[in-house]
């Protein structure tokens, strides 16, 4: 046939042949070539499924500069926005499960915030996070990965917003798409870096030791489990209403000189908000839902000290915490500031609904039929007839002390109007 050659139409003529019954002569159509018979097993094929491990899918880098969690970014003269997208999950960034909240494995808020950080210095140099909003946790799958964009559009005065993105499954449908946070990121080289605070001060309001093993302890009890590359806290001692800490980069993890700030590093920091609670308050999980202002004002190193500080709390709503939380170096220079934290109580339903993946495959909207009842139930209402005779008499005797009968005279007027 034309296009096609002798081999390829004569193999799938004798083919078709065959499978209708043909007699084919298959010593004789192999005589001319060395062939030889294979010795196959005598007892049933087994048919078990033996699938390939698949890596992660999307935008990968194999550029060791590039931001661990992040991962590349996409520039292009057609966007306004400058795009960072990665895999994240528990095979690409195993320090992650050690992280779980009520025994779901939660990116911690610190990682979305480096990730947002990092992505509006990349794009405007020094720069504030102002008004973050957490919106959803960011829950990990157990096998696999998702799909995380952090997307910087430009707005008019020159600063940027941001929202931190990810995707599910193979991302077909809006449903697909989470957004877990919003902020907007400003310039601050023209302002001053340096501020220092007094250690000394620091230490002699937080006078009190605590134990840290406990301290994790009792997280683990309220449903926050902590792992080895999530306890950096080396020191604690608790003041009223404010904590002050040595926290340090745990041996577990593998830092990475792309990172703003370690993720573990400040985790550790911020849990030392827990230490500052009310003792009314001590047995509640909380996570960071917003914050007024994120800024790193100058490079951390390995080991830091965490003092944070209760803002005042309104009895009338326990669920909600405030605080303020600076890491410092050394010298007291603040390296790390948050201002406005604000934290919630953490529940369970609403961490898991982060990803609803499984709750779709088990849960469907089915209408089942149901027999009319012969009889209304005691509880069905009354009809307007019955209502009516029922206060009928109730009104004919008001109605001369409360000239109510002006009211015939208004509602034609009313109802001209």
């Amino acid at each position: 046939r034309p296009g096609r050659g002798d081999w390829e139409q004569v193999l799938e003529s004798v083919g078709e042949l065959w499978v209708r019954g043909v007699e084919v002569d298959w010593s004789g159509f192999d005589r001319d070539y060395p062939r030889r018979k294979v010795t196959l097993p005598t007892y049933p094929f087994q048919r078990r499924e033996l699938r390939l491990g698949v890596g992660p899918v999307g935008i990968r880098t194999t550029d060791a500069s590039a931001h661990p969690l992040l991962g590349r970014c996409v520039r292009s003269p057609l966007l306004e926005e400058v795009l960072f997208e990665s895999e994240i999950g528990l095979e690409t960034h195993p320090f992650l499960s050690d992280h779980r909240v009520h025994g779901v494995v939660i990116a911690p808020g610190a990682a979305l915030l480096e990730m947002a950080g990092s992505a509006a210095e990349q794009v405007l140099g020094p720069c504030v996070l102002e008004d973050v909003v957490l919106r959803e946790a960011l829950s990990l799958p157990s096998e696999g990965t998702r799909t995380v964009q952090v997307l910087l559009s430009p707005e008019v005065d020159g600063g940027r917003s941001l929202r931190l993105i990810s995707v599910t499954g193979s991302g077909d449908g809006p449903e697909a798409w989470r957004l877990h946070l919003t902020a907007r990121a400003r310039g601050t080289a023209d302002e001053a870096a340096d501020l220092r605070v007094s250690l000394s001060a620091l230490r002699a309001r937080c006078g009190e030791p605590a134990d840290v093993p406990g301290f994790y302890g009792r997280l683990s009890e309220i449903g926050i489990e902590l792992g080895p590359a999530f306890q950096g806290i080396e020191d604690l001692w608790r003041g009223q209403g404010e904590a002050l800490a040595r926290v340090r980069i745990p041996e577990s993890t593998s830092p990475s000189p792309r990172y703003g700030i370690d993720p573990s590093l400040l985790d550790a920091g911020l849990s030392v908000v827990g230490a500052a609670r009310l003792p009314g308050l001590a047995d509640q999980a909380y996570v960071p839902i917003a914050l007024e202002s994120f800024r790193r004002r100058a490079r951390p190193r390995p080991r830091l000290w965490s003092h944070a500080c209760l803002r005042e709390t309104s009895a009338a709503a326990p669920e909600t915490l405030s605080a303020d939380v600076a890491l410092l170096d050394d010298d007291g220079r603040v390296v790390v500031e948050l201002n406005g934290l604000q934290l919630r109580r953490a529940d369970r339903a609403a961490l898991a609904a982060g990803d609803d993946e499984l709750a779709r495959c088990l849960y469907e909207v089915e209408w089942r039929r149901a027999p009319r009842p012969s009889t209304p139930p005691p509880t069905a209402p009354v009809s307007p007839a019955a209502v009516a005779r029922r206060v009928r008499p109730r009104i004919e005797e008001l109605a001369g002390p409360h000239d109510l009968a002006v009211y015939d005279e208004l509602l034609p007027a009313l109802e001209g109007l």
